[in-house]
């Protein structure tokens, strides 16, 4: 497992812990504070960076990982036949 893979599970758990206080605290399971209102709001927006930084790092990843695909590919493909003609428009 990639690390960007792991980083957007860890991002999506703080995410959830971070939104799942401010619930709980909106429906009253969790006496309201300041310092708790913080906190989850911090825990949730680290979560959210934290979660987008590697969704961005696991797509430019994939990206450049089909771009060296497509170029070695490339490198191989041989449009000619073995004595050099090219028999594509005859």
């Amino acid at each position: 497992m990639r690390i960007s893979n792991k980083l957007i599970l860890w991002g999506l758990c703080l995410a959830l812990t971070g939104w799942l206080i401010i619930f709980l605290i909106v429906i009253g399971v969790i006496p309201s504070s300041i310092a708790l209102s913080f906190f989850a709001y911090f825990i949730f927006f680290l979560g959210f960076s934290m979660g987008m930084l590697a969704l961005h790092t696991q797509v430019h990843l994939n990206r450049l990982e089909k771009a060296h695909k497509d170029l070695m590919e490339e490198q191989w493909e041989f449009d000619e036949n073995e004595d050099g003609s090219d028999d594509e428009f005859n």
